[in-house]
């Protein structure tokens, strides 16, 4: 006696096979796809197969359907492959010479091989690294490096970077296999190593396949020709991750997706259980039985217990709309006393609609089957096979029974089915991912960069040639800069200071007009725009303004404001405004709209180092963004002079006159810093000597120049007389402060 033997449709609760793949005892057809010895135990996929890369040597290689997303495996490597750069960084407090260190950083990046899948593979999609999305769906990387794809064809050639590591004729092409190749892969983003990478797959152009297709593939693999008819189902996306019989690949498949199976000559036949039309057994061909039996029942009913019954059924799975990340969907039945719940891990992609519709059709068919039905037919209808649909008659009305096992005997066999309703696999269930947040590779753009040739800021910055510089990045994906210098015409390039953060900076929407020096300038504002829409300026109250707050540099002119109104188009309205400070006085009113406006905030705006031999001297600056090259970012041209050393114009200038017509010219120098006036008396000096030179200027040009170690100088009448041939009534004047290192400062210029 023989027997065949149908698990049920979408069986969760296992049985002979576990699903609705038939199975042949005895037969040559069940060696090949389901397996060897019964004593053998092989798992089946799982969800978490697919989450961790390996580098193992013979490590399984997935076997892709539709799409998903796979960790995949290392199978080439260069190692770690470190670079050097060097930067520059000055240090110095009150009163000290500066201290210049060389700073030497090592830079690290790779180039290595995964392979994705033992199938050929249509196309790539989106990348993650550690979670963090590295290949967008347009092919834009986060981190700089290249990559190459190979689907897995049988006409690709061996990667030419593998060849030139491991010599010409040394590399297998891999055809069969789709791997992907990442040359010179940046690796400061994922703490200078190899980052856990995911790859989306597409192993059709459509991104989903027809379950025919996927089941007949899966059979032919393992040596065995299959029929698959009535399919109208295509999967998502399924992914064979360990080597295993084809028997519990296709279990794994039939639970979300069912289908039977069973012999067809020397071919395996799958069929759908819902499609086509019952066979239909009259009431006179039931009870067949041997000749010495009495006749039996037509039909035996058996009922299992409630409390057998699955209660609730959970539904685990990839959601397509989570980037493939797990999700559950449940379902449930409310009344009844069973108490078991059970949970399907389905190793596919499928969206939460369609895994919500496979957990309530799955726990309907569980309640179907929970009616057993036998029944004897003649041998004369041994065209009917386990996952054949049969219609027969009881009491005067159809019963619909799905055929599950067939038991053949001498001239007859035995059936045993369940109550079967096509309309359980019709679910019209709605299934919800739930809010997730979508990654994109934001681009990173182009570092804006301010060079700012200012007073000094604070006492440190007063000692050594320096400017400053403010850095950011428009784009929502600039992750910080660089800032190099080139001294000999862009031949050579050093870093000079690094941003993780952007500093606050932007645009004046408008002129501002000039207006006080003295005192609080009431009457005029202006409106500004910043680089980013992430950052804000804010209103701060006067004593936080007299003791630094809300600085910027606004064009050339340092100023604090008081308030900071947004306006409706994001600007910000700048008012309450202190002007012209840190000697910049002279630029109140030379204010135009679209100029820079650099919000000077400690962290940001950094001081970068000079030398001497650099005033006067044109140089050029390059701003290059995190994960762009020094190469493809343009210099912009520099004058370096030096501001930070030069002293501030004179003050309160006066003239008087004597009865002969000699003039005495006297003035009140101002300090680069510490000059706050605490004590009454005279501010510090702030330079190593005391010393000023006085133009006497006619039609531009200077005449004489006096020359004093103290705040006033005299022109005499005799010198007046020799210059214009007259003692003058009126005189233009320029007064500088001089420095021991850069000259002359800033000039106070006005008529005496």
């Amino acid at each position: 006696m023989a027997t065949l033997v149908l698990a049920a449709v979408g069986n969760i609760f296992g049985g002979p096979i576990g699903g609705a793949v038939g199975h042949f005892a005895g037969s040559a057809i069940d060696n090949a796809i389901f397996g060897g010895s019964p004593a053998r135990t092989v798992e089946g996929p799982r969800l978490k197969d697919l989450a961790v890369q390996s580098s193992a040597y013979g490590s399984p290689i997935p076997i892709l359907y539709g799409q998903a997303r796979i960790a995949g495996n290392i199978i080439w490597s260069t190692g770690l492959i470190e670079s050097r750069e060097e930067s520059t960084a000055t240090s110095g407090g009150k009163g000290a010479p500066r201290q210049t260190t060389n700073t030497v950083s090592f830079l690290y990046s790779s180039s290595f091989a995964v392979a994705l899948s033992g199938r050929s593979v249509h196309s790539v999609g989106r990348i993650w690294a550690d979670g963090k999305l590295l290949r967008d769906s347009a092919g834009a990387l986060s981190a700089p490096g290249e990559m190459r794809f190979y689907p897995g064809d049988e006409i690709q050639s061996p990667d030419p970077l593998i060849e030139a590591d491991r010599g010409a004729g040394q590399v297998p092409a891999h055809r069969g296999l789709a791997y992907i190749v990442f040359e010179g892969l940046a690796l400061a983003e994922f703490a200078n190593r190899i980052p856990n990478l995911t790859f989306e797959l597409f192993a059709v152009s459509e991104g989903s396949e027809g379950l025919d297709s996927v089941i007949v593939d899966i059979s032919s693999r393992s040596g065995e020709t299959a029929v698959a008819s009535g399919f109208s189902t295509s999967v998502t996306g399924f992914v064979i991750t360990r080597p295993m019989p084809a028997r519990q690949a296709l279990e794994a498949l039939s639970n979300a997706l069912p289908f039977a199976a069973g012999e067809a000559g020397s071919k395996i036949l799958y069929s759908v259980p819902a499609a086509g039309v019952p066979v239909t057994i009259g009431a006179e061909e039931l009870g067949a039985r041997p000749f010495e039996e009495k006749r039996r029942a037509r039909m035996e009913w058996r009922r299992g217990q409630e409390l057998e019954q699955m209660r609730e059924l959970s539904v685990q799975y990839f959601d397509l709309d989570r980037d493939y990340q797990p999700g559950v969907q449940r379902a449930r039945r409310l009344q009844t006393t069973a108490l078991l719940s059970e949970v399907q891990e389905l190793p596919m992609v499928l969206t939460a609609t369609d895994a919500k519709k496979i957990a309530e059709t799955s726990l309907a068919f569980s309640w179907s089957r929970r009616d057993k039905i036998s029944f004897s037919l003649p041998v004369s209808l041994t065209g009917i096979d386990p996952g054949d649909r049969v219609q027969l008659m009881s009491q005067g009305r159809p019963v619909d029974l799905l055929v599950e096992a067939i038991d053949y005997d001498l001239g007859f066999f035995r059936c045993e089915g369940v109550s079967f309703d096509s309309g359980l696999f019709e679910s019209v269930a709605q299934g919800d991912s739930g809010s997730f947040p979508g990654q994109a590779v934001l681009p990173v753009g182009d570092t804006v960069l301010h060079a700012l040739d200012l007073p000094p800021l604070q006492a440190a910055d007063a000692i050594s040639p320096n400017i400053y510089a403010a850095a950011g990045g428009e784009s929502a994906g600039w992750k910080g800069g660089v800032a190099f210098i080139s001294r000999d015409e862009g031949v050579s390039y050093q870093a000079l200071a690094s941003w993780n953060a952007p500093s606050i900076i932007g645009a004046a929407l408008e002129s501002l007009a000039a207006g006080p020096t003295a005192y609080w300038d009431e009457g005029n504002s202006v409106r500004i725009a910043l680089l980013r829409g992430d950052q804000e300026l804010e209103s701060r109250p006067e004593l936080a303004i007299y003791n630094g707050a809300n600085a910027a540099v606004l064009g050339d002119e340092i100023l604090q404001f008081r308030s900071a109104v947004l306006e409706p188009d994001g600007s910000y309205r700048l008012s309450g405004l202190l002007r012209g400070r840190r000697g910049t006085e002279t630029f109140v009113g030379s204010h135009a709209g679209g100029e820079r406006f650099v919000f000077l905030s400690p962290g940001s705006v950094f001081a970068l180092s000079g030398t001497l031999s650099d005033v006067g001297k044109t140089v050029l600056l390059k701003a290059v963004s995190v994960n762009q090259s020094i190469d493809e970012t343009d210099p912009q041209n520099f004058i370096f002079r030096a501001n930070n050393l030069k002293p501030f114009s004179p003050v309160h200038v006066s003239a008087r006159r004597n009865g002969t017509g000699d003039v005495t010219i006297s003035w009140i120098r101002r300090a680069r810093f510490n000059g706050e006036w605490i004590d009454g008396v005279d501010v510090p000096l702030g330079e190593e000597t005391e010393a000023y030179e006085v133009d006497i200027v006619s039609g531009g040009n200077s005449v004489r120049t006096l020359t004093s170690a103290i705040s006033s100088a005299v022109y005499g009448a005799g010198e007046q007389i020799n210059d214009f041939g007259m003692v003058q009534s009126v005189l233009n004047v320029r007064i500088y402060q001089l420095s021991t290192a850069i000259g002359r400062g800033d000039p106070w210029i006005g008529l005496l």
